[in-house]
């Protein structure tokens, strides 16, 4: 994967480019990353017994008045992240530009940002992207199923303290619920190699759809019942399905985690500039 950072090296004026607004395509099978900050200390990884926080917040960067802009969109974040001290979260719907401040304005955290076109005003990079503490990581995209437009799930993993945090953003169209299924399909097949090899494993995202939809059967775990048949526990708890309204009255953010986190509490808080609000999943590593 190619990051940001690995451009500086290049002419002054491709730097001067990268700096002002990720305006630089990402190669063909990945997509542009936003690096750590510079000079940050690592942290502490979480072992038996930690407590750590995700997030999961779809920031509506270019739509809900946002525009594009760095603020207030990068700023309500930043407020935010120090407020609550998330291990991880997954960011939704965030323009290059916005991930890149945040990545700048925060001590001992780093934004993956992974782009999926020039769709912010001014040309500049618009996608998803993975925030978690300082430290090395490991980046992937894969591409979803989608019928039109493109999907995709978002990874970065750790492999000094097991942990993997997964972004995802499936298909809102309404008369599209087939693509939003193929979609959750692969993302639980894909994360579910992740625990498979030991990782303690979140993954956040907008699915765009209710917790009773079939959508959603490969990801809760079969104690939930009405189909569901994948591996993970989710926010709300077990085993219903349910949980607290993100958008309006409709639940549409999640926070899944697999089996070495055990469920401490979650919270839904208001987003000012956005129309999700943020899903805070706390839980402790086993």
């Amino acid at each position: 994967m190619t990051s940001v950072r690995r451009l500086r090296p290049l002419a002054p004026l491709l730097a001067v480019v990268a700096a002002a607004g990720l305006l630089l395509p990402p190669p063909a099978s990945a997509a542009v990353g936003v690096p750590a900050s510079s000079g940050e200390p690592a942290v502490d990884e979480p072992v038996a017994g930690s407590t750590v926080t995700f997030l999961a917040h779809n920031v509506a960067g270019r739509t809900q008045g946002n525009n594009g802009r760095v603020d207030p969109v990068a700023g309500d974040l930043v407020r935010s992240i120090r407020r609550n001290k998330p291990y991880a979260g997954a960011l939704n719907e965030i323009c290059g530009n916005q991930a890149r401040a945040v990545d700048r304005r925060l001590t001992g955290y780093r934004v993956e940002f992974f782009g999926k076109g020039r769709a912010c005003p001014g040309g500049v990079w618009f996608g998803n992207a993975v925030l978690i503490r300082n430290g090395p990581v490991t980046r992937r995209r894969v591409d979803l199923p989608a019928s039109e437009g493109s999907r995709e799930l978002v990874c970065v993993s750790r492999r000094s303290s097991r942990i993997a945090a997964c972004s995802t953003h499936l298909t809102a169209e309404r008369d599209r619920g087939f693509d939003r299924e193929a979609q959750a399909r692969r993302v639980a097949a894909v994360t579910r190699g992740y625990v498979r090899r030991g990782f303690a494993t979140y993954v956040g995202g907008d699915f765009n759809d209710q917790p009773q939809a079939d959508t959603l059967d490969p990801m809760y775990r079969p104690a939930y019942g009405s189909g569901a048949d994948g591996i993970y526990t989710e926010s709300d708890g077990c085993c219903g399905r349910d949980g607290e309204p993100t958008l309006g009255t409709a639940k549409f953010d999640y926070g899944f985690v697999s089996w070495q986190w055990r469920l401490v509490r979650d919270k839904v808080v208001d987003a000012p500039h956005s129309d999700h609000d943020q899903l805070w999943t706390t839980v402790r590593r086993k």
